[in-house]
């Protein structure tokens, strides 16, 4: 037997808090601004995926930490997203 479990949406103001209070839990104070939060909360929404916005998070912060820098900057956001909207499309 297969149990399938729907769940409601986020709304856009939900994926802001939710990705806010998860990154305040896993990294260091102001290494992401909120108007990226903002941003990414955005994109998250429209992808309907809370999961995408975590995502999009982790990697920019890899990509942050690889090029050596403190914070995740808009260009950290911009490739995270190429990589992970990359390899959505070719699975």
């Amino acid at each position: 037997m297969i149990i399938l479990s729907r769940f409601e949406s986020y709304t856009q103001g939900q994926l802001f808090d939710i990705l806010k209070y998860r990154i305040e839990l896993s990294l260091q104070k102001n290494v992401i601004s909120d108007g990226l939060i903002k941003l990414v909360s955005d994109i998250a929404s429209e992808k309907n995926s809370l999961e995408f916005g975590l995502n999009v998070v982790w990697l920019a912060g890899i990509i942050a930490e690889v090029k050596g820098v403190d914070s995740i900057s808009f260009e950290c956001i911009k490739r995270a997203l190429h990589h992970l909207s990359y390899n959505l499309f070719f699975r």
